[in-house]
């Protein structure tokens, strides 16, 4: 097996690794904007929308936030005035705008993009990617978006990590199942080997699929298919539905079960199907195991089960042990 993926890796275009790679960097001090891309082509001829592309895949690389062609309201100009790029970050908070055009050339595309400091409003980078085939698209949007997350990204270093918050008081005491701290206002990032969106009614539906895995602060979801629900104008989804083997990680606590639901507007998770939750060796098993992160509780459904395991007492010099 280990030897077949290597071969495929290998015969892989390479926009189409650089696309699957992510970033290994933490950018969720940075806030990108997409305007609507320029489009030239002859008369008849169909130009995709690369920009809103481009957004839906900025927003799964665990940013701070993402304003996409939609909501940025701003004009579909390639070449834009540097007063006008700062006005549009200023309103948005934004440090970077990045403004484009997209051509197309007979069967394929050219796409010229432009990273525009929200500050300044200058040039950072300037990145020029041609699609030859339409299955292409995707894959050239992904490693665009890393591309030009690289640049983005040489605006301002992130400044000191702020002091951590008072944790909450919780009269759980050493209870076990007792959760960890959550901070649900953290940015998420998502990784898989491919990537497929499709829009319906104004909304848009990403399906992630193979070793996918969804960070958000110290909650970790991994799965071999995820969909993930946008409402519309938004580039960070509100509900993700998890199948295939899927494993939880929240803090040092663990769960599994055969598909999961994460509510993110609820700060609600769902897990369905031989449910097991685990933390320091005590389990709790059940058909439906329901987290509400925010309230710190858990309801499970359908033949629950515990087993707690007791600590082991500390022995006293002298006492016990082997004569």
């Amino acid at each position: 097996m280990k030897r077949l993926l290597l071969v495929v890796l290998l015969l892989m275009p390479a926009s189409l690794m650089a696309a699957m790679a992510a970033p290994a960097a933490d950018f969720s001090w940075l806030s990108l904007g997409v305007a609507p891309f320029e489009a030239k082509a002859p008369p008849g001829a169909r130009v995709p929308d690369v920009a809103t592309l481009l957004a839906d895949r900025l927003g799964t690389l665990g940013l701070a936030n993402v304003v996409g062609p939609q909501a940025l309201n701003a004009s579909n100009e390639a070449d834009v005035s540097a007063e006008l790029v700062r006005s549009w970050a200023a309103k948005a908070k934004l440090d970077a705008i990045v403004v484009g055009r997209t051509t197309r050339i007979g069967g394929q595309l050219s796409v010229d993009v432009r990273i525009r400091s929200g500050k300044t409003g200058d040039t950072i980078k300037t990145l020029v990617r041609r699609v030859t085939h339409p299955a292409d698209l995707e894959a050239s949007v992904g490693a665009l978006a890393n591309d030009v997350l690289a640049a983005a990204s040489r605006l301002a270093e992130p400044g000191p990590l702020p002091a951590a918050p008072a944790k909450r008081s919780s009269s759980r005491g050493k209870t076990p199942f007792g959760f960890k701290d959550w901070d649900s206002d953290r940015p998420m990032s998502i990784e898989s080997e491919s990537l497929d969106a499709i829009r319906e009614s104004g909304k848009r539906r990403m399906i992630f699929t193979g070793n996918v895995k969804v960070v958000q602060g110290n909650l970790t979801i991994r799965c071999d298919r995820l969909d993930a629900f946008y409402p519309a104008d938004a580039n960070q989804p509100d509900r993700l539905s998890c199948r295939g083997n899927v494993r939880l990680r929240l803090g040092d606590q663990r769960a599994r079960c055969d598909e999961a639901v994460y509510d993110r507007a609820a700060d609600r998770l769902t897990c369905k199907g031989n449910a097991v939750f685990e933390e320091d060796g005590n389990e709790l098993r059940g058909a439906v195991i329901e987290i509400d992160l925010a309230a710190e509780t858990m309801h499970v459904m359908g033949g629950a089960r515990v087993l707690i395991r007791p600590r082991e007492k500390s022995r006293k010099p002298g006492q016990g042990g082997d004569r």
